[in-house]
């Protein structure tokens, strides 16, 4: 399907926003509410500050805040300025912030007062309380920007022990922002509660705000089942995105907290039957739907609402293209596959990003040229090599298999195994590491590691050690949660 995607920057949209709406709220945190008029201005004092301090367009900005309002007016104050920001988790180690940082060329970086120490030499680091006490200009920058620039760069997990990063452009939001799916009324409040380095947040902050609707923020902290239902409550939440695992989760404790939320977006995983069909009954107001895409397409590719009617059974499907996108299902020849018959799942069109920053072999690797472009008039001149195992259904969406490779999904997060194992051996005493992902009685995935060692290390003591030194370099949920010593790997001839 195509779409008509305007060639606008995503802050000169939400400036047009403020002119059609200043007094309507735009944001909700806790007590707190700030209208579009009040968001504008305070965007406005810290990108003046940004261009102060000599950020310059298609510079990157680093982010080490928490969820709050002020992240918000913060994302919004580096693209007024030309800028692209690139998002770092809090509860990632100091190591891989750095890493991060160094891979995207970033030479700002933006902190709140509850950021831990970061080695940021030779950064310039600003505090976001002593900015905004300047009394800066209140107005547009206005500054030359332009919709094909960077928007931001987030960094996902790479096969070589190295994160990558996804090159997103202001085009690439917009495309996203103005399918027609959001035009039903149902996401005018959303509830920003994902990390803001997770793509999620891309629609959680900038579908609503280019639709002249509300973001909910969460507060700053790792949301409980209850408090997330509170929020859901408390503040009449109409459209919401969750990984699969965490919808799973409300599905079994709690399946009728969505009796007041119009759309429930979901996906990630290898999604539950048994879980949908629960909250399909015990909220027949909500409309489910089943959702896909990786971060090089800008959060969503593929969507299916699920029938309200109709009983689930089998294999959830992951639905059709939104508005702009292409899907095909290649053999090892890039011929499509017939229906029903698999392949490998590649995606093109107007959410495609750029590739990856400063990885131009990997870059061609996984962004390929698309020889089915002349086929369609928007052009188009590469798709994404997803990695994924899919096949066409007879009525015309698209089943998810599996994986092609070593990347798994745990509990939303995407992980290369890859870049587990060679943090393994970069272990000490370690000589050998695989790593797989394995399922529980319940079904729930964990990882776990298999290493050989050279020296002392006693077994007893081994999981604690090789937990400790990952924990330095690597997110808690790359680090596996057990650890496996053996006398030697098993290999086939």
């Amino acid at each position: 399907p195509t779409i008509d995607v305007p060639d606008l920057c995503v802050h000169q949209l939400f400036e047009q926003q403020v002119e059609r709406t200043p007094d309507a709220i735009a944001l909700i945190f806790e007590d707190q509410q700030l209208t579009y008029l009040e968001l504008n201005a305070r965007a406005n004092r810290l990108a003046h500050h940004f261009i102060g301090q000599g950020v310059r367009p298609d510079d990157c900005v680093a982010l080490l805040m928490e969820r709050s309002p002020a992240l918000v007016v913060a994302i919004l104050a580096i693209l007024k300025a030309g800028a692209a920001y690139v998002p770092l988790h809090n509860e990632h180690p100091s190591a891989r912030h750095v890493q991060i940082m160094a891979d995207a060329g970033v030479r700002l970086l933006l902190i709140d007062e509850k950021a831990k120490s970061i080695a940021a030499e030779p950064l310039l680091v600003l505090s976001l309380e002593a900015i905004e006490a300047e009394g800066l200009p209140e107005h547009d920058p206005g500054l030359p920007v332009f919709s094909q620039q960077l928007a931001y760069v987030m960094f996902t997990s790479g096969s070589t022990g190295v994160s990558k990063g996804v090159a997103v452009t202001h085009s690439n939001i917009v495309s996203l922002t103005a399918d027609s799916c959001w035009q039903n009324g149902m996401h005018e409040r959303v509830l920003f509660h994902s990390p803001h380095a997770f793509d999620a947040s891309t629609y959680e902050i900038w579908v609503p705000l280019l639709h002249g609707g509300q973001v909910v923020v969460a507060p700053p902290v790792r949301l409980e089942v209850s408090s997330l239902v509170d929020l859901i409550e408390r503040h009449s939440v109409s459209g919401i995105f969750l990984t699969t695992a965490l919808f799973n989760l409300l599905a079994e404790v709690q399946p009728t907290c969505f009796g007041s939320v119009d759309e429930v977006w979901t996906g990630g995983e290898a999604v539950s039957p048994l879980a949908m069909e629960r909250v399909r009954i015990a909220c027949p107001r909500a409309r489910i739907v089943h959702v896909y895409g990786p971060t090089e397409t800008t959060t969503f590719a593929t969507f299916h609402p699920l029938p309200s009617t109709k009983r689930l059974e089998g294999i959830v499907p992951i639905g059709k293209p939104m508005e702009g996108m292409r899907a095909y299902v290649l053999d090892a020849g890039l011929q499509p596959t017939p229906v029903g018959v698999p392949g490998e799942l590649y995606l093109a069109g107007t959410g495609l990003a750029q590739g990856y920053v400063g990885l131009p072999g990997l870059t061609s690797e996984c962004f390929v040229a698309d020889p089915f472009e002349a086929l369609f008039a928007d052009g188009g001149a590469r798709m994404y090599r997803t990695g994924d195992q899919a096949r066409w259904l007879a009525d015309g969406n698209l089943e998810f298999l599996g994986r092609a490779d070593f990347q798994v999904k745990i509990r939303g997060f995407r992980i290369e195994l890859g870049e587990i194992e060679t943090a393994l051996r970069a272990c000490e005493g370690i000589q050998e590491a695989v790593v797989l992902a394995r399922e529980d009685g319940s079904g729930e995935k964990c990882l776990v590691a298999y290493v050989t060692v050279a020296g002392t290390t006693g077994e007893a003591t081994l999981p604690a050690v090789l937990e400790a030194q990952l924990r330095s370099s690597l997110p808690d949920y790359m680090v596996p949660a057990a650890f496996l010593q053996l006398e030697a790997l098993p290999l086939t001839p």
